[in-house]
């Protein structure tokens, strides 16, 4: 689509791919990509295996084609230093086709002012297959909440969280936020508000998260883990290949040992 359009005159990108440190997009959005291609860094026992031969070749195929479309100019060459929310801002400026987010925020942020662009201008859909022609797995993220063990008012806290995390109480809640956070309770799941046709947004989500498979992210296997995201090693490692031209062998090797450290 882009070399077409750019032929009319559009100064236009094909994707939105980020690959910077300072927005946890990349993160999310980099673990699609090792689902896609089987690479399981962390196993469900907690082992770290991304050392392994076989996971490391199916981690350079992810990253390859992660970075492919950056290497080729068909994304935002800003796309390297994207914050937080800028993924976001260069879709609905109409600088790339198509975004990744882990979140329905993009097409929320046009449903009180722009619904055009809700219903007729934008279009949400799950991942694509993989390389082997099956369903990518879905990431999912849960949300926690914690209840610190010095607070002075424990009880009232824990009785607070009993009633709010009851369907009654949290389906409103999400419900109200339009769809961009997903209920975890199968009862909440199956309301007709998330399943319905004519939001295009919505019932894709509810498409990728009932017809693929459900994986967590690997610091639910090992707590370690959430160093890995807190020192932004995947996104170092896409800007040692988008930025200092390194080849994808030798980021993913810089990566590996710093992981097998911090994960020590």
């Amino acid at each position: 689509m882009q070399p077409a359009l750019r032929a009319k005159g559009n100064r236009i990108y094909g994707i939105g791919q980020g690959s910077s440190t300072s927005s946890n997009d990349p993160f999310f959005n980099v673990h699609i990509y090792l689902n896609a291609y089987g690479a399981e860094v962390v196993a469900p026992d907690g082992k770290l295996r991304i050392a392994e031969p076989e996971i490391r070749k199916r981690v350079i195929q992810a990253i390859d084609s992660y970075v492919k479309p950056i290497k080729s100019q068909c994304s935002p060459p800003d796309a390297v230093n994207w914050g937080g929310a800028d993924d976001n801002v260069s879709f609905v400026n109409k600088k790339n086709l198509v975004a990744m987010n882990p979140t329905l925020s993009i097409p929320m942020s046009q449903l009180a002012n722009a619904r055009d662009n809700y219903y007729q201008n934008m279009r949400t859909v799950p991942w694509p297959n993989g390389p082997d022609g099956k369903p990518t797995p879905t990431m999912i993220s849960v949300k926690q909440i914690l209840i610190f063990k010095q607070s002075k008012n424990i009880d009232n806290a824990k009785s607070f969280m009993k009633l709010f995390l009851t369907p009654e109480n949290m389906g409103p809640m999400l419900k109200a936020m339009n769809g961009r956070f997903w209920p975890v309770m199968p009862a909440l799941i199956e309301d007709a508000f998330y399943k319905d046709p004519a939001d295009p947004h919505r019932s894709a989500a509810y498409r990728q998260f009932t017809q693929a498979q459900n994986k967590p992210f690997p610091q639910t296997y090992n707590r370690a883990y959430a160093k890995v995201m807190a020192e932004q090693l995947w996104g170092k490692m896409l800007g040692r290949i988008t930025v200092d031209g390194w080849t994808t062998e030798r980021a993913v090797d810089e990566l590996i040992d710093r992981m097998t450290k911090v994960m020590s």
